[in-house]
């Protein structure tokens, strides 16, 4: 489908090339094992903190304003984001500038100067508090799910960490932290677009080198027992109600792996899939619903979620389990998963006209030891028949595997109903 490089550097660091000459422009993710699940009670929200203080300055450029300078003056846009298990900082730029890019992207990774922490605390602080009511509460309901989940494992830790765990880090901990997660052995870079291979790989030798060879990060591995509560509502005055209902599911290295992709476009691969026929277009009960298979090494967690009116919250429940509940009760028909298995694949095709995307995929496939080139991830998406998805359903997607978790006005009543649903009434 395209040329494919793969080289490893000395220190360790894997480095992926992916020319696509038909392109204009390149992509170079640089990704990272660090994130919340790599973090103690301590230490949550330390990742995301780091990943701020990167663009606080390098040893070549000390400042916010010389960092962003070096990066704007050659057509370059940086940006980053931290995930429960990764962080990735991402460098798109003109063709003509790829040198330059690199080595300016080496320096902040490899160097960062940690300046002005106190100003960017600031920042960070007015970033939290989006997500806390009056009393200071965690009210956003996907970190209220994943505490639910996950209890006291690093899994169920907020990207963003506590406000106060935030305010009290020093910078010795921001550098504790770059020290030992920015290494090569613990992260990838990948570059996509209009570039020329030998080249690239000469200034990637350069600029990388001075990275530490360090180690790789195992995380705690995931709970092997699910939660014994199934239904939590936490009552925060709005005008509507935040849902999610949320199954447990193998990880990405689970032979699975690949029919739980497609059971997420099964159920919302886009307006004609059965989640928008069914909970908007049948039953009008959100404005917008979504499924969404979030997974990791070891685990995931496939979540169904909408935000609606109070009194359609049993409603909404009820049709997100029925929905799944419809995977293990027959077979899908094989119309349906030929037009979704091919609308798969057209998104992995499309990738060749996204150098960001395509980049992203093959850094983010590099620091989990995930196989897959664009190749072999078509070739298995077309072996996935529809029992596969059907006993896969039957195991995963049953009532008494389900967690429901509401952010908003639930009440008794519709508590019931929704206990009554999930059969714990």
């Amino acid at each position: 489908m395209h040329a494919l490089r793969r080289e490893r550097l000395e220190n360790g660091l894997p480095v992926i090339f992916a020319p696509l000459p038909h392109l204009h422009t390149v992509q170079v993710v640089f990704s990272v094992r660090a994130g919340s699940r790599f973090e103690s009670p301590r230490d949550s929200g330390l990742s995301h903190v780091v990943e701020h203080m990167l663009f606080r300055g390098s040893e070549a450029r000390p400042s916010s304003a010389a960092l962003n300078l070096a990066v704007e003056e050659i057509g370059g846009t940086l940006e980053a984001a931290t995930h429960v298990d990764f962080t990735e900082l991402s460098l798109s730029l003109p063709a003509s500038q790829l040198e330059e890019g690199l080595v300016r992207l080496a320096e902040i990774v490899a160097a960062p100067v940690f300046a002005d922490f106190e100003v960017e605390k600031k920042i960070l602080r007015e970033e939290l508090l989006d997500d806390l009511d009056d009393e200071g509460r965690d009210v956003d309901v996907d970190n209220f799910a994943r505490r639910r989940l996950f209890g006291s494992h690093p899994l169920g830790q907020s990207i963003t960490g506590p406000i106060d765990n935030v305010m009290g880090f020093s910078v010795d901990d921001l550098r504790r932290h770059h020290q030992a997660h920015y290494t090569a052995k613990n992260s990838a870079l990948a570059i996509a677009g209009a570039f020329s291979v030998d080249e690239a790989a000469d200034v990637v030798r350069r600029a990388f080198s001075r990275l530490p060879a360090g180690a790789r990060i195992l995380p705690e591995p995931a709970p092997s027992e699910l939660p014994r509560t199934r239904f939590h509502a936490l009552k925060h005055s709005d005008s509507q109600t935040d849902v999610r209902v949320s199954y447990l599911t193998p990880g990405e290295h689970d032979p699975s792996a690949i029919a739980l992709h497609l059971v997420e476009h099964l159920i919302d691969g886009g307006m004609s899939a059965r989640l928008h026929e069914r909970v908007i277009d049948r039953l009008g009960l959100a404005y917008y619903a979504f499924a969404n298979l979030d997974p990791y090494e070891d685990c995931g967690v496939f979540d169904l979620g909408a935000t609606v009116a109070h009194e359609n919250v049993p409603a909404i429940v009820e049709a997100f389990l029925t929905l799944m509940e419809d995977l293990a009760r027959e077979p899908v028909p094989e119309d349906e998963l030929a037009r979704i298995k091919q609308r798969y694949l057209w998104g992995l095709e499309a990738l060749l006209d996204d150098a960001a995307s395509l980049a992203a995929y093959y850094a983010t496939n590099a620091i989990f030891d995930k196989p897959w080139t664009l190749e072999s991830l078509t070739e298995a998406v077309r072996r996935v028949d529809a029992e596969e998805i059907h006993g896969l359903a039957a195991r995963l997607f049953s009532r008494d595997r389900a967690f429901v978790s509401c952010v908003g006005i639930v009440g008794d009543r519709r508590a019931k109903k929704i206990k009554t649903a999930l059969g714990l009434a």
